[in-house]
């Protein structure tokens, strides 16, 4: 006997047929948040601290000093940050899996009734609930392995290494700060070097926001706009408190 096939069932059918597969970011997605803070933080900490500075009436050598003093503490605060803040997550983590393999000698039942509330939460009940509890339960392994992605919200792929994560913060960082410098390497005029770097800030800040935005697969231009309007409201009020501190100096 024939299943009668609805045009829905057409339509769906073609519309598989019609999109493409598109793979997951890949192995190095952990490192994506450490990318795309790296860059953005250097770019508007130096974006920022150049028009505080102009509007402050500071010339250009002083401007070119502050931003790269700026820049080398920046980056090595914010490797060494990442440095320790990744490792301590991870150490945690380690400690409690541990514990937990504890809890699975001493504690069996208070685990395993963990496990039942989740696997009811998940939608599991019945024979189906049971038969679950007992085949996850059965084995050490099995258990903690659950218990790690369900308890921990623990992935061995999206563990972060320490100085990988600190390398990249550092040096990125650093990277992002070089369009709001490189203006005054090039001319001692103030206001020339100020405009310069506003304009390779502003380009390069749409840039990030843009690939951001492409990475996530969201609107691009949006992504861009909001990045560069952040940078631009930054600067305008990093400019005014310039401005008003040179008022009463």
């Amino acid at each position: 006997m024939h299943q009668a096939i609805s045009i829905e069932d057409v339509q769906l059918e073609g519309m598989k047929k019609t999109i493409p597969y598109t793979p997951h970011h890949g192995s190095h997605r952990q490192y994506m948040r450490d990318i795309i803070l790296g860059v953005n933080d250097g770019l508007v900490s130096m974006f920022l601290l150049v028009f505080g500075m102009y509007g402050g009436h500071a010339n250009s050598h002083s401007i070119l000093l502050a931003s790269i003093s700026g820049t080398v503490a920046g980056a090595i605060s914010m490797g060494l940050g990442e440095y320790i803040a990744t490792k301590s997550q991870s150490e945690m983590i380690q400690s409690d899996l541990a514990l937990e393999e504890t809890h699975f000698l001493h504690h069996r039942d208070v685990e395993m009734e963990e496990l039942r509330v989740t696997l009811f939460s998940l939608g599991l009940r019945d024979q189906l609930l049971n038969d679950c509890v007992i085949a996850i339960g059965d084995k050490d392994e099995t258990l903690l392995a659950f218990m790690k992605a369900f308890e921990f919200g623990y992935s061995e792929e999206d563990q972060r290494n320490p100085c990988v994560a600190m390398s990249i913060s550092g040096l990125l960082f650093m990277t992002g700060s070089l369009p709001s410098i490189l203006p005054f390497f090039i001319t001692n005029q103030v206001e020339y070097a100020t405009l310069y770097a506003g304009i390779l800030s502003s380009l390069v800040l749409f840039l990030v926001g843009s690939i951001k935005s492409k990475v996530t697969q969201s609107n691009w231009i949006c992504g861009g706009i909001e990045n560069l309007g952040l940078g631009v409201i930054g600067s305008a009020i990093s400019y005014s408190v310039g401005l008003l501190f040179s008022s009463f100096s």
